[in-house]
């Protein structure tokens, strides 16, 4: 119980005091370890990446990411590795680190398929959200490398994946950055008709 407040209030503090929300997942942290709670200490590094991340701050990001893999990896919790390697992978990219962007990427996409038919439990987000991930930076590197047709089936495919779980619209703005991400490859292409299509597809699901 101890654990989950912390979480909560962390999560509820981060937009008001970020160090006191770090300070509260610390906190949180401590109280995993002291569980001998891997998924929860798993969970907390998780949240303190996507913290970092969202600061800007990747390098820190990219160690709380590393750290919320190996907790997962002790607690034989394999499914949530799909959206932890996706992360490292976007991470990767923005930080210009192709190859590993490139490794991470495939690396979730291919213990996604390992797993499909699995009874492994459930992770914290579904499969399709981790592949639909490392798919979008797998069409950007696509991208810059100039192979137009290998991004432009990348990025369809993630917003497949993307279309399929947001009947509740909880993914819009995943979908409005896949929509984006093929705007900017049919630019890339000179076709202009679909890139506005796509860029205005992103607009609708964004508002």
């Amino acid at each position: 119980n101890l654990w989950e407040t912390l979480m909560v209030l962390a999560a509820q503090k981060f937009y008001q005091n970020t160090n006191q929300a770090f300070h509260l997942y610390d906190l949180a942290r401590e109280v995993a370890l002291q569980l001998k709670d891997q998924k929860r200490l798993a969970k907390t590094y998780y949240n303190i990446a996507r913290s970092h991340s969202g600061l800007g701050n990747y390098d820190k990001a990219t160690a709380a990411y590393l750290e919320s893999r190996k907790a997962f990896e002790a607690a034989a919790s394999e499914r949530d590795l799909i959206y932890i390697l996706s992360d490292l992978g976007l991470i990767s990219l923005i930080q210009e680190r192709y190859d590993d962007a490139r490794e991470y990427s495939e690396s979730s996409i291919g213990l996604a398929e390992r797993l499909k038919n699995s009874t492994a439990p459930a992770g914290a987000w579904p499969d399709a959200f981790g592949i639909a991930g490392s798919l979008r930076t797998l069409g950007e590197l696509s991208l810059r490398n100039g192979d137009i047709d290998q991004a432009i089936s990348q990025f369809q495919r993630a917003l497949n994946f993307l279309n399929e779980l947001n009947r509740d619209r909880g993914y819009d703005f995943y979908v409005t950055e896949a929509f984006a991400g093929l705007g900017r490859v049919y630019t890339s292409a000179g076709d202009h008709v679909r890139a506005l299509v796509a860029l205005n597809s992103a607009r609708q699901t964004a508002t």
